[in-house]
């Protein structure tokens, strides 16, 4: 005869609930913690983890601006009192070349001319 009997069916694949997911991948992100040991530790496979870990990643959604202006000392509340004191503040550089260092001081009404001179001396 050339049968073949299949007594046992193939195991199904593990379901794992978002909490579970949420714990290890949580565990996993602790300083000093491993992610392979983190899985090994909860019987997951290593790859499996990372996959979550990434997953995750892409999922959560930022709240936090990626940039954020903060107030600079001295300066003015209100444009107007901005465009006041323009001419009393200044813009100050330290360049380092070769031995010694350039130092450039341009009011700050000058700000485009000190961005030229930036982009010059960065080409």
């Amino acid at each position: 005869m050339n049968e073949i009997s299949v007594v046992n069916r193939a195991p199904k694949r593990k379901r794992y609930t978002q909490a579970f997911k949420h714990k290890v991948i949580t565990a996993s992100l602790q300083p000093g913690a491993s992610v392979a040991r983190v899985a090994l530790e909860h019987g997951l496979n290593a790859n499996m983890l990372r996959k979550w870990i990434r997953l995750a990643k892409n999922n959560t959604t930022d709240t936090t601006p990626s940039f954020v202006a903060l107030p600079m000392p001295g300066q003015a509340s209100s444009v107007s009192s901005a465009r006041q004191g323009v001419d009393s503040e200044s813009i100050r550089m330290e360049i380092p070349y070769r031995h010694q260092s350039i130092n450039i001081s341009l009011p700050l009404s000058q700000m485009e001319r000190c961005l030229a001179l930036l982009r010059e001396l960065l080409q």
